[in-house]
């Protein structure tokens, strides 16, 4: 009989995290319990798992699926393989996802005991199939110990690192990574062509024939990068990154949105949760880059006055 073939889902059969979907729904939905989900961590993962899956509903239609592990899953299964879903997400979601996709024979996943993860993932399936007997999918640090214990191992669309620590294991069968141009993405984020209005501020000093005097020039380019830049865009984008994640978490994809960056699933939404935090360390920076320009300009001017 064929060995079965295990599958992960955040990152490998999904490109997204369900815990992030989650938590940023909850925190959505119910902004003024923004602190539950810090007690319900004290407690450990699968708790915190457990609480937001009970109170969260994703559509799960909606979610966006890797088309090539879907089809690497089709492939095996015509193979009479039997098909796991082993997931550190919340039962909930998997057993969700498992009906949607009609693949799975079984699904393995976290709990209120147990964050079905790493090394807890790897003991249940060598304690079920033994070591080396079955083939795995997955795609994060997170996995190399289940690799270390499979037969086969298919590593998808790895995060930065994994390729090169799976493939030392010497059992990498195939490795799929789906098109992905992420710096054009996220230039295309950056929105640089909203950048070109801010030149205006070089025209004074071009009408005036300053541009080549010094102090005149420093002070311009001040301003465009400290204050046009610095203050006005980049917390503006922020804003518009904060609301693009929200349409993601409550709409996943829609049809009128396809052609942003952010519906389209092309950044991944971790990152997008990262920048998020960091909102107030980069508001700090923009408004001390903007002081130092007024400070700069004012002195310039009374320098001007009195001397």
């Amino acid at each position: 009989m064929p060995s079965p073939f295990v599958v992960d889902l955040d990152g490998t059969l999904i490109r997204t995290d369900l815990l992030y979907q989650s938590l940023f729904l909850f925190i959505k939905q119910k902004p003024l319990q923004l602190i539950a989900p810090f007690f319900w961590i004290s407690k450990g993962k699968s708790h915190l798992k457990t609480e937001l899956a009970h109170r969260v509903s994703i559509d799960i239609s909606v979610l966006p699926y890797d088309t090539a592990v879907i089809a690497l899953i089709k492939g095996e299964r015509a193979k009479n393989r039997q098909i796991i879903l082993a997931t550190a997400s919340h039962k909930i979601y998997a057993d969700q996802i498992a009906k949607h996709l009609n693949l799975f024979d079984r699904v393995v996943a976290t709990d209120g005991t147990r964050n079905f993860s790493s090394y807890a993932k790897r003991d249940f399936l060598v304690e079920e199939f033994g070591n080396g007997g079955f083939d795995y999918a997955g795609n994060s640090h997170a996995d190399i110990p289940v690799w270390e214990s499979a037969g086969k191992a298919y590593i998808v669309n790895p995060e930065r690192g994994v390729e090169k620590r799976a493939l030392k294991k010497g059992n990498v069968e195939r490795i799929i990574k789906s098109p992905s141009n992420q710096f054009g993405v996220w230039l295309k984020a950056l929105r640089p062509h909203q950048w070109i209005k801010n030149l205006l501020i070089f025209v004074p000093l071009l009408a005036a024939h300053e541009l080549i005097n010094c102090s005149a020039l420093l002070s311009g380019l001040l301003g465009f990068v400290f204050f046009h830049y610095a203050l006005r865009v980049f917390i503006s984008l922020m804003i518009f990154w904060i609301s693009r994640m929200i349409v993601i978490i409550r709409e996943n994809v829609t049809e009128c949105l396809l052609q942003e960056p952010y519906p389209s699933k092309q950044v991944y939404l971790p990152s997008l949760c990262c920048l998020f935090f960091l909102l107030p360390v980069h508001c700090c920076l923009c408004l001390g880059a903007s002081a130092l320009f007024w400070g700069y300009t004012i002195l310039q001017h009374l320098r001007i006055l009195l001397f």
